[in-house]
């Protein structure tokens, strides 16, 4: 035999034991430049945990809740495309990392934010009874972030505007 045959055997011996134990420990395992994810939004419960939604604005009041896998509306199925922003909001929610969190000590702060006379309430309530508000106040100046408040909290979150623009769609969705 030729030292290229043994060299190539072991080659393909090598690999083989190689892929063995990755089946056998569960994959290539971690990288420490991979940061594992992790939902960090401002909705601390699961979107799938959510059973019912109430949204208020300017231009009226809608409680939606859930009836198995659908969400109703008046013991109405929801269209597909207000279900879909339904559910893409509340992941939103969920998932979607402050940009930057601010303290505010005065009322002032509200006024200032647009949270006295918010564009949005959002109130969540899960499958364990637990419940949580959000309020959407302006945008900033500069655009692409929206100041939300968090319903017994005293800190104002910084957000990325499509988060309320997605609440904002199902409401004139459902006008």
């Amino acid at each position: 035999m030729s030292w290229v045959v043994v060299r190539e055997g072991l080659l393909v011996t090598a690999a083989i034991v190689f892929l063995g134990l990755m089946v056998a420990s569960g994959g290539r395992g971690e990288r420490e430049q991979f940061v594992a994810y992790e939902a960090a939004g401002v909705m601390q419960a699961s979107p799938a945990s959510v059973q019912r939604v109430a949204v208020r604005s300017q231009s009226g009041e809608w409680v939606f809740t859930r009836a198995g896998q659908r969400w109703v509306l008046d013991d109405t199925p929801l269209a597909a495309a207000s279900e879909a922003r339904l559910t893409t909001a509340l992941q939103y929610l969920h998932v979607t990392r402050p940009i930057r969190v601010l303290a505010a000590d005065d009322a002032t702060a509200l006024s200032e934010y647009g949270l006295v006379a918010p564009r949005l309430n959002v109130a969540i309530q899960v499958d364990d009874g637990r419940s949580s508000g959000f309020t959407f106040g302006d945008g900033t100046p500069v655009g692409g972030q929206q100041y939300v408040r968090v319903t017994g909290e005293t800190d104002i979150y910084l957000l990325s505007d499509f988060i309320g623009a997605e609440w904002e769609a199902l409401v004139d969705a459902l006008r």
